[in-house]
């Protein structure tokens, strides 16, 4: 079962994924670079997390 699960990860990439994420990082700089979203440092969105999860 273990090699099967790390044989599956070796699997061949996925060209509409890959597309899709390519798009998705592009869209995402567009928006930084154009200053239209609100950037977080990493303990703020740890606090914002554990706030919503409970923990």
């Amino acid at each position: 079962m273990a090699h099967a699960l790390v044989k599956s990860l070796d699997a061949p990439d996925d060209a509409d994924a890959l597309e899709a994420w390519d798009k998705e990082i592009l869209r995402r700089l567009a928006e930084v670079e154009a200053g239209t979203v609100q950037l977080i440092d990493r303990d703020e969105f740890r606090r914002w997390m554990q706030e919503r999860i409970g923990g």
